[in-house]
């Protein structure tokens, strides 16, 4: 049994000014990425430049703040937020949530790559592993904080912790009492996992070539598993506590759709035959029409085509009902699910609506990488067009032409 040791939260203080230890952490993950990241552009071959990291560890950090602060409000302190809207911004009191933080450094990855004119996952690949170092840090500065302590524990290095910092827990023991029952130090299992395992083995996937969204992927399922594992013995959020089965909590839920494997292509055959396909469903992702047509009594008015292997995560209509009416969490979590979706929708209306067949081409066959695995007719389906006009379209680019004949399953290189 350990005793937790007392931090002084802040670091420096001058004055009134005072410098968090919390906020460091922050400091030392962005610096931790800008150093990586011109490591990995410095690398023989890289089509990377000192100045590309630069900006995009930039807008990485200001959607990570932005978006980790925001998503802790809505997923976490919604109470909060609707009572003082101020409380936004009082990030020094403390409250950022990773999920928020990454849907808010996916926006960042999205609008860099539109101003470099690359592939959204050409981002993401290269930055994956620049993260992990941060949610180190993070994790660090989480224990130093003294939160997101565990649930009680008998294990040796189980932690008691004054009960100042965790009266939830102390609620029990007679009111004298200073110290806790020991407790998990799951932030130390975070940082492990999500900090060292993580980093580790992005690390030594990225040395050499991958295909593209392979080390994106891997991230998302390395850390969806390390954060449903911790989460058993992590203490549930006070103001939340369980959402199901007494032990399903909120990082659970936000964590299982990163874990779901395969690709489903969702598309409504048009009245003279051929399929539009509307987009694609991944891993960590949802249906927009499946959940318009659950919140909306509606049939479903497309069908589901599985591109590979795929597991999903099925909840019956009934306990979707019943934690959409009684978990305010959950139904923020489907409500963000579906925008999310809504937005791609959008963007797929604006593209077929107002953009040439050739330009959704040169798209789709950009964001490929250097390797094809496709054919004329799953181009076709993908653009909601012919294979004539695809063919045709290719007519003028032999390489490519000749790329996309090949039979799916062998990669074709094009220039």
């Amino acid at each position: 049994m350990l005793d937790y040791p007392h931090f002084d939260p802040v670091a420096v203080a001058l004055g009134p000014v005072k410098i968090h230890w919390y906020g460091l952490m922050y400091l030392v993950g962005f610096a931790a990425a800008w150093l990586l990241g011109r490591q990995r552009a410095a690398r023989s071959g890289s089509a990377w430049t000192a100045e590309m990291v630069d900006d995009l560890v930039f807008y990485g950090a200001l959607g990570a703040v932005v978006g980790g602060r925001l998503g802790y409000m809505l997923f976490y302190g919604q109470a909060r937020l609707v009572e003082n809207p101020l409380s936004l911004l009082m990030v020094w009191e403390g409250g950022m949530s990773f999920h928020g933080g990454l849907l808010g450094t996916m926006l960042a990855i999205g609008y860099f790559a539109r101003q470099h004119r690359r592939g959204f996952f050409q981002v993401a690949d290269f930055a994956a592993p620049l993260v992990p170092p941060g949610l180190l840090a993070g994790r660090i500065g989480n224990f130093i904080n003294g939160e997101l302590w565990g649930r009680p524990t008998d294990w040796p290095w189980g932690m008691r912790v004054p009960c100042a910092r965790v009266p939830e827990v102390c609620q029990s023991l007679p009111l004298d009492s200073f110290w806790s029952v020991p407790l998990h130090p799951s932030q130390l299992y975070e940082a492990a996992l999500e900090g060292i395992v993580l980093f580790v083995a992005l690390w030594w996937f990225t040395q050499r070539p991958r295909p593209l969204m392979a080390a994106s992927g891997l991230f998302l399922l390395l850390y969806g598993i390390f954060r449903i594992l911790v989460e058993f013995v992590r203490q549930p959020d006070a103001h939340i506590g369980y959402l199901a089965a007494d032990w399903l909590t909120m990082g659970q839920l936000l964590s299982f759709p990163m874990v779901l494997s395969g690709r489903v292509r969702i598309a409504r055959r048009l009245a003279d035959g051929r399929e539009l396909v509307l987009y694609d469903v991944g891993p960590g992702e949802s249906c927009v029409l499946s959940t318009g047509c659950l919140l909306g009594n509606a049939s479903y008015s497309a069908h589901g085509d599985c591109e590979t292997d795929v597991e999903l995560a099925l909840l019956p209509r009934e306990l979707f009902d019943r934690l959409v009416a009684e978990h305010p969490p959950f139904r923020i979590a489907v409500f963000n699910l579906f925008g999310e979706r809504l937005v791609r929708l959008v963007e797929l209306a604006e593209a077929v609506g107002f953009q040439r067949v050739e330009q959704r081409l040169a798209a789709a066959l950009l964001g490929a990488g250097p390797e094809l695995r496709t054919s004329h007719e799953k181009l076709a389906q993908r653009l909601g067009a012919s294979r004539e006009t695809v063919s045709r379209a290719l007519n003028g680019y032999p390489e490519v032409a000749e790329a996309t004949r090949r039979r799916p399953g062998n990669a074709g290189r094009w220039p």
